[in-house]
């Protein structure tokens, strides 16, 4: 980490001398300054990188202690925040919140979409509790856990008037398309991807990228793009009105959708009863044919 005291100072709004000031406390406590001088301003030191992280731990075990109270009451409360990735099921978690709160009314539940790296990145620094999504396997951060819930499946999604809505398809037949797919560096991006070559053709250079599942599938009922999704195998079963599945023939199509969570994460009450109401609605998922 390598940076400046001035552009320090803009993110917590103090000025240069106080922010002078605090890494001088610091070093007169520790005896050893938290950051050296480069030529290309400060970098942190060994010092300074467990202390952030010490930071961080403080702060969620400070956040759960007035949940942690509440609990010796036998009163669950505190917070749940959740990012979701794309997938079909996403109002699994809805559904679980709903249950949530007419078990548990004063727990406080957050729910939020968005990429992989911006909702890990929440996970890591405690903004978040969870994210439910396809998993990485292995994830990226060692401090990171995964636990699957059930799998879906990929399927080719087109309008359902498209003009290859009709008849079975082979994937040539589909090289030329326009595509909604997930960004690059996404595990589904690169299905998408190996799926093509192995057939011959260069990837699409046309793509359309959304990160948001309902989006795309709007994306897909109102133009010409073909899109590459999962869905569980009722949501595909069910799929919206104006959309239709492809017949064409998938290899090794099966995602794994699963909790990414912290490994050293204190699990809370409130925590406890969401993991289990989400537990019990994955299983119905994972037994259904």
């Amino acid at each position: 980490m390598t940076g400046s005291v001035s552009a320090a100072a803009n993110y917590p709004e103090r000025s240069q001398p106080d922010i002078s000031r605090a890494l001088a406390k610091i070093a007169a406590a520790t005896g050893r300054p938290p950051f050296a001088r480069t030529r290309s301003g400060m970098t942190a030191t060994n010092d300074a990188v467990i202390l952030a992280d010490l930071h961080t731990k403080l702060l969620m075990d400070v956040m759960t202690l007035p949940e942690q109270l509440e609990a010796l009451s036998g009163k669950v409360t505190g917070r749940v925040a959740v990012g979701l990735l794309p997938f079909s099921e996403q109002d699994m978690v809805v559904k679980v919140f709903g249950e949530m709160l007419s078990r548990h009314r004063h727990v406080r539940l957050q729910a939020v979409t968005g990429s992989y790296a911006a909702l890990i990145d929440g996970l890591r620094q405690g903004e978040l509790d969870f994210v439910i999504g396809p998993l990485r396997d292995p994830p990226p951060y060692d401090i990171l856990e995964e636990r699957h819930l059930y799998d879906e499946f990929f399927a080719v999604i087109a309008r359902a008037d498209h003009r290859m809505a009709e008849g079975r398809r082979k994937l040539k037949d589909l090289a030329s398309e326009n595509w909604v797919v997930a960004p690059h560096g996404t595990p589904t991006r690169r299905y998408f991807e190996e799926l093509l070559i192995g057939q011959g053709p260069v990837p699409p250079s046309q793509t359309c990228e959304i990160v948001t599942f309902s989006l795309a599938e709007q994306m897909i009922m109102h133009s010409d793009v073909i899109g590459l999704l999962t869905y569980s195998r009722g949501k595909l079963k069910a799929i919206a009105k104006g959309l239709k599945a492809l017949s064409v023939e998938l290899p090794d199509n099966a995602r794994a959708i699963g909790l990414t969570y912290r490994r050293d994460q204190p699990l809370t009450a409130a925590q406890h009863a969401f993991l289990e109401i989400l537990d019990q609605r994955a299983m119905k998922l994972a037994r259904a044919r």
